[in-house]
């Protein structure tokens, strides 16, 4: 699939090379972006490679489908994003019945400047130049939930908008640092102590963004009690189990509503809301505004 890259830097970063008309000789082993795009898989369609000379981001647009890195395997459902680490092997399996639509996003942690900043090494190939350099991402994949991270899914929706229209060195280069960035705000915030019940709990949820979780499904899921599931939310919530169900399947459905023109009807079937209506009431619920005029104001592409 096509894909993106982005650059680190082995040594700290200034901002001062983010400012235009700053030489490119000054510019050496900064991040930079090298490609971004979309890939529509075809029913039950496997690709594979690796390893892969980059860091890089995937996520899930539309569909479902497996994408396995070093090894462990995510189910990937509309919002979940896996970050790679460098010199990762990937695998990915569509469904056969409704194969995902998958963004990616390539990163070369530390590219010297004055290199064409385009290509990624898929066969473990060492490229001059190009160095793992310094990430957020370690030697591990990691996996997030993009609606729970709002300012990274709109600027991954931006990093891969923008390669349509052939960005310059400098755009390149800035957005693979504030992209950097946000891979360690979001990593930072998953890493928060919530408790194993509801992690398992939420895990299932997004796993079954098409359906409509009851309290007794999410706490089997959990290995709790549907009480002590009750009591969970309540504390560290301040929801019930349901209604916080519902709103992982909005926060999951919000980049669909900004970032397609799908109707609202296949939106809720997507999300496990019963029809257009019930979609739209939750979605007014949850963000305080209809999805209609939401769509308008925060259209993505």
């Amino acid at each position: 699939m096509c894909s993106v890259i982005i650059m680190i830097d082995v040594k700290p970063f200034s901002h001062g090379w983010m400012h235009h008309g700053m030489d490119n000789t000054l510019m050496t082993a900064t991040p930079a972006v090298l490609l971004a795009n979309h890939y529509q898989f075809a029913p039950g369609q496997h690709l594979a490679h690796g390893p892969v000379m980059s860091c890089m981001q995937a996520w899930c647009r539309a569909g479902r489908g497996d994408i396995e890195v070093d090894g462990v395997t995510y189910a990937m459902t509309p919002g979940r994003a896996v970050l790679m680490p460098w010199r990762h092997r990937v695998a990915y399996r569509a469904d056969r019945r409704v194969p995902f639509l998958v963004s990616g996003i390539h990163v070369i942690p530390a590219m010297r400047g004055g290199l064409p900043l385009h290509g990624v090494a898929h066969d473990g190939q060492e490229l001059p130049g190009r160095e793992a350099g310094l990430h957020p991402l370690g030697s591990r994949s990691h996996v997030l939930a993009l609606p729970e991270h709002q300012h990274l899914a709109h600027l991954s929706e931006y990093v891969v908008a923008s390669f349509t229209r052939h960005p310059r060195e400098s755009d390149q280069r800035q957005l693979a640092r504030m992209l950097i960035d946000e891979w360690a705000a979001a990593l930072s915030t998953t890493m928060t102590n919530e408790p194993g019940p509801l992690a398992r709990a939420r895990r299932f949820v997004l796993d079954h963004l098409d359906r409509r979780p009851d309290r007794e499904a999410m706490a089997r899921a959990a290995n709790v009690s549907p009480a002590t599931l009750q009591r969970l939310c309540a504390r560290h919530l301040a929801l019930s189990p349901v209604a916080w169900a519902q709103r992982l399947r909005i926060e999951a459905a919000t980049p669909l509503v900004a970032g397609s023109r799908l109707p609202l009807a296949e939106l809720a079937a997507r999300f496990g809301f019963c029809d257009a209506f019930h979609f739209s009431r939750a979605f007014k619920r949850h963000l305080g505004e209809a999805p209609g005029p939401w769509r308008r104001r925060h259209a993505l592409l």
